[in-house]
């Protein structure tokens, strides 16, 4: 299945959504939301795998809509699907995995974080972290809440408010994420995770993400999605976002602009 920029692998119980685009922009945001709400309702699929293409698993939001976002109004709308995507997986009763190949800033890592299990490609670069501080803005998609769950308080305060990323290593080391595999590997080792968990019996994997994710904690987890709307939302009108933008692309042009092509 080929939804413009998402494409759909399945075979078997298990299926790879690849993200043809590199940014969560409105439009791939749309045609990811076709693709999850397929997945619900597809019996034959017991375990997801979200992956993206080259290097980038996705870069997160598109900064040019970001931009233009003002008011409470603005938000909603734009922040409207996003949080439906968020919430349809991480209360999806498939196992799900994040198979991060590549770059993953922002949202990319927020919806990595509401996946069962994350693997990261072995680069040496920094490459996963949610930098929205340095641009005067919060993760909006529920970060907050996944990534206080999911490592240490203490690792998990210093990168939200530092916006610094980590290398592949660094996110092992800190729990963020569970496995790290060659570049390359990544689909494979979450596809080889799925498959171990699912040599046993479906009706108690099902069983477990109830248990593991009960309804408290979905709607508790709907509760900091709005909560993060009212405080992006914030951000947007109150603060100085567009500024930091601007300063950032410009940061980003000087530095790869004596990179050879």
């Amino acid at each position: 299945m080929l939804i413009q920029g998402v494409s759909l692998e399945h075979g078997g119980k298990t299926a790879v959504v690849t993200f043809g685009e590199t940014a969560m922009n409105r439009r791939f945001v749309a045609w990811l939301d076709s693709v999850v709400r397929w997945l619900e309702n597809e019996r034959s699929i017991s375990a997801v795998v979200f992956t993206g293409t080259r290097n980038v698993f996705i870069t997160g939001a598109d900064l040019t809509e970001v931009r233009q976002l003002q008011d409470r109004a603005d938000v909603e709308d734009f922040l409207r699907i996003p949080h439906s995507i968020m919430q349809r997986i991480f209360g999806m009763e498939k196992l799900t995995a994040a198979a991060v190949n590549g770059h993953c800033v922002g949202g990319a890592l927020e919806l990595a974080l509401v996946c069962d299990f994350r693997i990261a490609a072995d680069l040496p670069s920094p490459y996963l972290g949610l930098p929205e501080v340095r641009l005067g803005l919060v993760p909006a998609l529920g970060a907050t809440a996944r990534i206080l769950s999911t490592i240490a308080r203490r690792e998990a305060i210093r990168m939200l408010y530092s916006g610094e990323l980590v290398t592949a290593g660094q996110a092992l080391a800190m729990g963020l994420v569970d496995e790290v595999a060659p570049p390359g590997r990544v689909v494979q080792s979450a596809l080889g995770r799925c498959g171990l968990a699912l040599e046993n019996s479906p009706a108690a994997i099902r069983a477990l993400k109830r248990l593991i994710v009960p309804a408290p904690e979905r709607a508790a987890f709907a509760d900091a999605l709005r909560q993060a709307a009212a405080e992006f939302s914030a951000c947007c009108s109150l603060g100085d976002k567009n500024d930091r933008i601007d300063a950032f692309r410009r940061e980003s042009r000087s530095r790869y602009a004596g990179r050879p092509s």
